[in-house]
């Protein structure tokens, strides 16, 4: 029995180990067919993200460059070097690549902050790298700082196909070399690890060099079980007109994801990245340029570091075009002002384009304080009443119109309420606001409150935030009473029943001068002209373009209309002739379906109750894009020349960036006489933003009108010109 019992077991552990010998033979001949490639999640390097130095940081005050001895199992591309900063400090870092015979094959400069931790820094272009060669990784400490751990390479150092070689295996590794400017380090202390490291991509399909003999005075890498990647398909792009696209794929085991994008196919240095391991992956990119072609490798990394890039490196890499955007847009005051309005029509002093009113005051007045048709009058001996650049601010004064108004008028203004006594604005029955009947937007006594008041004893608050910022209002005058409005709703936030058939006085009233004022900046009193036209300018794409959908917005009460139409042409003169006649647009959204450079819109507005009027406020223009915007963005994209030393040339900083507010521009140049010119760029290369005359030595805040989105400041000192890329977000 137990001979029996031991020739079973015998036979049963025979064929498991039969068993796995197949399994083992199988993975070597598709781990044989099947080779490590791809571009990793991240570089790949020889040190881990939380490997540190223990020891201080050593600072000889003497300028040093500082590197390591490497090899590859692979060959690939070196993206840029790393370093342990191990002082906190300021100065010139600049990171090199060494082949072994001095050659310096790369440099970049860290411009990164003077905290203390591991930096990166790209090369301009990856290099190219053989397996089994040595080369050295190294970077220049302007200021003689640098981390060190002395012994360190006794052994080496493996991750992946990256080894740190160990002293012996190719002379001294850890080594350096004292100089006032970048030099090969060929001297060498001990074993010295001055914390320096590689970002490595290595190449789709490249075979694996074998791994050299273990000595002493190496360490091998762990035994690898899993040396397949994972199988990328299904990749698919959704580009979406606001500048956004989701690229998504699958892959056959779970791993993260990563994307390398640019307008360039040959630069791919934007990338996004989800390090949570999935087989569906979904990156959504933001902030890009509509019109414009991006090109870009997915990456997909699996839990035992197995890599794959798709297409792989050195195929032209996958494309995608983002759909027409706004190119033509009308929104600014200043753009709606190179428009014409027809008698029908008003621009208002805050970029919108209305029904022409039966008044519209915009209190300008170069003479007086108070404009033609306005009368004023203190109630304290002390009140003032100031008109600056068409602002009107009372303080224990009164304005009031010379002439009255009747029944079913409607007046709509602009006004900045501050929490005061009796800051009132509205219709009174006299000209002194003695006496009843009277209708405002106001308050008596402050109590955090704004309100719809009357004569009457009725007060309606109409909220607690208006106080400290300009608001537009309207008082409907009605049959039966009176409507308020805010801000262009078109609902009504109060309504006093309270009937008056006489004529009416306007009145802006701020009746005590020690405490807050009121401003009003603008008023229109209806009735308004029951139809109008407004004609833009004549915008140009800079090249023939396709344009395609258009849209607008602003505000259309009951009983009004804004209605489009369309006319397109080749040159700069709308009225030579060569254009096309208008064309009606039936809907929002509808495409102009147009070919040209040049393109013209015409708004048409209408009202039924000439108490109300519709309100144009913006206009947007679809086009594809054409060669001219696309070389605009690649030229605004492209980096600006390294900043030259204090004293010797332009150095440009913008901050903070991104931003929701403004952005501070701080300029430095060894050149005093010729001043600063600061252009800022949309992502289409328009000029949205303009300064000159800036001191070379100073700094400037910009921005704070930009709308969220992608622009580009350029610099420029006569010939010199700086750019740079900011974000401006919500």
């Amino acid at each position: 029995m137990l001979r029996k019992s031991l020739s079973y077991d015998c036979r049963k552990h025979f064929s498991v180990l039969l068993f796995a010998s197949m399994i083992l033979s199988i993975q070597s001949t598709i781990a044989a067919n099947n080779p490590v490639s791809g571009k990793p999640l991240r570089d790949t390097t020889i040190f881990q993200a939380t490997d540190a130095p223990t020891a201080p940081a050593v600072d000889d005050g003497m300028p040093i460059e500082l590197g390591v001895k490497f090899r590859s199992a692979q060959n690939g591309q070196v993206n840029g070097i790393r370093f342990y900063k191990g002082a906190a400090k300021g100065g010139k870092y600049l990171v090199h690549l060494w082949n072994t015979t001095g050659t310096k094959l790369g440099e970049a400069a860290f411009t990164g902050d003077s905290t203390i931790g591991w930096k990166e820094v790209l090369f301009e272009k990856p290099i190219e790298i053989k397996a089994s060669t040595t080369y050295i990784a190294a970077y220049f400490s302007g200021p003689g700082d640098y981390a060190s751990t002395n012994p360190f390479f006794t052994k080496g150092v493996v991750n992946g196909p990256l080894r740190a070689l160990a002293t012996g295996d190719d002379g001294p590794n850890g080594v350096y070399k004292y100089a006032d400017a970048p030099t090969f380090p060929d001297d060498n202390y001990g074993s010295n690890n001055y914390w320096v490291d590689v970002l490595f991509i290595p190449d789709a399909n490249a075979p694996v060099a074998a791994t050299p003999t273990t000595t002493d005075n190496a360490t091998a890498a762990a035994p690898v079980k899993d040396t397949l990647p994972p199988a990328i398909s299904n990749v698919h792009t959704a580009p979406n007109p606001d500048g956004s696209v989701a690229v998504t794929w699958t892959t056959n085991e779970n791993a993260d994801a990563a994307i390398r994008y640019d307008v360039s196919p040959d630069s791919l240095t934007l990338h996004m990245e989800e390090t949570s391991p999935a087989t569906s992956h979904n990156l959504h990119l933001t902030k890009l340029t509509p019109g414009i072609t991006y090109y870009f490798r997915i990456i997909s990394k699996d839990a035992a570091g197995n890599t794959i890039v798709k297409p792989t490196i050195g195929a032209p890499p996958l494309s995608f075009k983002l759909p027409e955007a706004p190119c033509a847009i009308d929104k600014a005051p200043e753009e709606l002002n190179a428009g014409t309005p027809d008698v029908g029509t008003l621009i208002t002093a805050d970029g919108a384009v209305t029904l022409q009113p039966m008044v519209s005051e915009e209190f300008a007045s170069a003479l007086t304080t108070i404009p033609a048709g306005w009368k004023g009058a203190r109630y304290n001996t002390d009140g003032t009443t100031v008109n600056n650049k068409g602002v009107i601010t009372v303080s224990g004064t009164h304005m009031f119109s010379e002439n009255t108004y009747e029944p079913g008028s409607s007046i709509e203004f602009a006004a900045t309420f501050t929490e005061g006594n009796y800051q009132n604005i509205g219709f009174s029955i006299d000209e002194g606001f003695n006496n009843g009947p009277w209708v405002m937007v106001g308050e008596a006594a402050p109590d955090g409150n704004l309100y719809a008041r009357a004569s009457n004893n009725t007060a309606i608050s109409l909220g607690t935030r208006l106080f400290d910022a300009q608001h537009r209002f309207q008082i409907k005058w009605n049959p039966g009473g009176f409507e308020f409005y805010i801000d262009g709703d078109t609902k009504p936030a109060a309504v006093i029943n309270m009937p008056v058939k006489t004529n009416m006085f306007i009145q802006v009233s701020d009746y005590v001068s020690s405490d807050n004022n009121l401003s009003i900046d603008w008023m229109h009193v209806a009735p308004y002209a029951l139809t109008g036209s407004f004609t833009s300018r004549a915008f140009d794409a800079g090249d023939i373009t396709d344009w395609g959908a258009i849209t607008w917005h602003g505000d259309t009460p009951a009983g009004t209309s804004i209605s489009m139409a369309i006319s397109t042409g080749n040159t700069a003169d709308p009225n030579d002739g060569s254009w096309t006649s208008f064309k009606p647009i039936n809907a929002q959204g509808e495409s102009v379906a147009a070919n040209s450079r040049f393109i013209q819109y015409k708004a048409t507005l209408k009202t039924t109750d000439n108490k109300v009027t519709p309100v144009l406020k913006g206009v947007a223009i679809n086009c594809k894009g054409n060669g001219r915007m696309r070389e605009q963005v690649k030229e605004a994209l492209k980096p600006s020349a390294e900043t030259p030393p204090p004293g010797t040339g332009l150095s440009v900083k913008v901050m903070p960036n991104p931003s929701s507010d403004y952005f501070e521009l701080a300029t430095t140049s060894g050149n005093n006489d010729k001043t600063i010119i600061l252009n800022v760029l949309d992502s289409y290369g328009r000029i949205v933003e303009h300064h000159q005359g800036l001191p070379p030595n100073g700094s400037l805040q910009f921005g704070q009108s930009l709308a969220p989105g992608t622009y580009f400041t350029e610099v420029l000192q006569g010939a010199t010109r700086k750019t740079v890329k900011i974000i401006k977000v919500k």
